[in-house]
């Protein structure tokens, strides 16, 4: 349902625009929107490729085409802004946990006011999803390279079109359906690693349930966790799926001479030791090829 007290107060105010609550309607509208289905072979190879750092603001946007909603509601970011949300404690302990090495959000510095507002903001305008952790890293990425209210937007986006948000609703229903189609493809292609984990009592959720989370962001520092975050935009869920098996599979002798409590924190640091300039350049193009996991979803 419409959180109706923020739709009536969007559309109250009368030096906003006459489609002001378009987002609102867009977002709970109940229709199911899709990413950009049509995405030009250039700015693909420019993902394969890795998008310089001072042109992502940009690419990024016209990705996952934020641009449209930034667009079409003026001043609905700042009128989020002024509203008291319910999850402003909880988002507030995340922040300090977020990037603490990364100068943006230095606890003297202006990104953890903004990676608050947006956060917060969100937590409004979706109130079914609210706050999760886990979140934060993600909005975190996004502030790194893009404007505050630029960030509030593209993160809308991929939250609806990107179904980012049943991830981080209530239960995580979302999170649990990615899961399931992980335990699919690990016990498929890697079976002799997917039957010690069994043996050991080790389950997927344990150590890969923070990797969808945040796609992976949590464990890798700012750019690789940028160089994924620009395919996901891509390839969707997809690329989340595969790079969890690239990194089990790069694992495997190790893992398998591993035991249980051994496993688990081999796997809890695994992402930030891998060489993902082999994963971005040559794995994932052709783990894409030879899986063709875009029939799985």
């Amino acid at each position: 349902q419409k959180p109706n007290r923020l739709h009536q107060m969007i559309a109250g105010c009368p030096h906003f625009i006459e489609n002001a609550g378009y987002a609102i309607d867009w977002y709970f509208d109940g229709q199911k929107h899709e990413p950009p289905s049509q995405i030009s072979p250039l700015l693909t190879g420019q993902v394969v490729r890795g998008i310089p750092v001072e042109d992502r603001r940009k690419l990024w946007q016209e990705l996952s085409s934020s641009t449209d909603l930034l667009r079409k509601n003026p001043g609905v970011y700042q009128v989020l802004l002024t509203l008291n949300s319910t999850f402003e404690e909880k988002i507030f302990l995340d922040i300090n946990r977020t990037f603490p090495r990364h100068p943006l959000f230095d606890s003297r510095a202006t990104g953890q006011k903004s990676l608050f507002y947006v956060l917060k903001a969100y937590s409004l305008f979706n109130p079914t999803v609210g706050y999760c952790q886990g979140m934060n890293f993600i909005t975190g990425i996004l502030l790194v390279h893009l404007e505050e209210e630029e960030a509030f937007w593209l993160l809308v986006q991929i939250m609806k079109s990107y179904r980012l948000g049943e991830v981080f609703m209530p239960g995580l229903p979302g999170l649990e359906h990615k899961l399931k189609s992980f335990d699919q493809i690990f016990k498929f292609h890697l079976p002799i690693l997917y039957n010690h984990c069994k043996n050991e009592g080790v389950d997927h959720r344990m150590f890969a349930s923070k990797w969808f989370l945040t796609l992976f962001s949590c464990r890798c520092d700012i750019e690789t966790s940028s160089r994924i975050f620009e395919w996901f935009l891509l390839k969707q869920w997809d690329v989340i799926l595969l790079i969890c098996i690239i990194i089990l599979r790069q694992s495997q002798e190790i893992l398998v001479t591993l035991r249980f409590e051994q496993i688990l924190l081999f796997l809890e640091t695994a992402p930030s030791k891998m060489d993902f300039t082999r994963v971005f350049a040559k794995d994932l193009p052709e783990i894409f090829t030879l899986y063709n996991t875009n029939k799985v979803r």
